[in-house]
């Protein structure tokens, strides 16, 4: 599996992008995603220096997408769509637990109890 390096966006750089992109402000981006306007601002200043481009514009009014900007978010949007596809599409194996209690007085005068957790079988299937 490849590692991440610092020059990697992760998720939440991408949904800072996406926030300040839709919100129109550093400000509302962070009340959006429950961040301070610190985080956001930091997190944005990050995402620019591994881009290698100014992604908004900042102004009195709020922030607008460069060009380049516009890409990013444009990437990042379908970056977070695939990842959510990738954790709402998964078939989740349901797993039981199974409880053994044996209470043979002449092994242990309170008896042992042994737990342990495999998957549950799947409809259809026997054993």
């Amino acid at each position: 599996m490849a590692r991440t390096t610092d020059s990697d966006l992760v998720p939440q750089e991408l949904r800072v992008l996406v926030a300040v992109a839709d919100t129109g402000a550093f400000s509302a981006a962070a009340e959006t995603l429950g961040l301070t306007q610190s985080a956001v601002s930091h997190s944005v200043r990050g995402s620019e220096r591994k881009i290698g481009a100014v992604l908004f514009d900042r102004g009195r009014t709020g922030a607008r997408p460069t060009l380049a900007g516009d890409k990013a978010v444009a990437h990042a949007r379908r970056v977070l769509r695939l990842l959510d596809v990738l954790t709402t599409d998964r078939a989740p194996v349901p797993l039981r637990e199974v409880f053994d209690v044996s209470t043979q007085q002449h092994r242990s005068p309170v008896g042992s109890v042994s737990c342990r957790t495999r998957p549950a079988p799947r409809p259809g299937r026997v054993g």
